[in-house]
């Protein structure tokens, strides 16, 4: 078992959180020039195989990232499933050109303007 705040526990908890795989984060890992955290490494690390120390500091930069997308996205729900899409998308937050817009509908707002009268 891990300490609860190690980047180990951070991975579990987004792996089972996010319902991805151990696949989808070391493609990831992979795309973004990561080493040290292979299917097979995760899948050690899975079985209580702490990670490399150099490893684990890329590692929980690259969870706080994903964590940092999911919460610009919300209400909008992520799907951490295709590791080239979401490298692109860790690309376009890196250099500050994503932007995620979500308007909410207000129901109050939206029976006013059906109360207006139409010319």
């Amino acid at each position: 078992m891990y300490a609860t705040y190690s980047t180990e526990s951070k991975i579990l908890n987004f792996l089972r959180e996010e319902r991805t795989s151990t696949i989808f984060l070391s493609t990831l890992a992979e795309l973004r020039g990561l080493r040290g955290a292979s299917q097979s490494r995760l899948s050690q690390m899975q079985r209580g195989k702490a990670l490399e120390p150099e490893a684990a500091a890329k590692l929980h930069k690259l969870m706080v990232e994903l964590e940092t997308l999911r919460e610009l996205c919300n209400p909008i729900p992520v799907r951490f499933d295709d590791a080239r899409a979401i490298n692109n998308l860790l690309d376009l937050l890196e250099k500050k050109i994503l932007q995620v817009v979500v308007f909410e509908n207000d129901s109050d707002a939206e029976s006013a303007k059906s109360d207006t009268p139409q010319q």
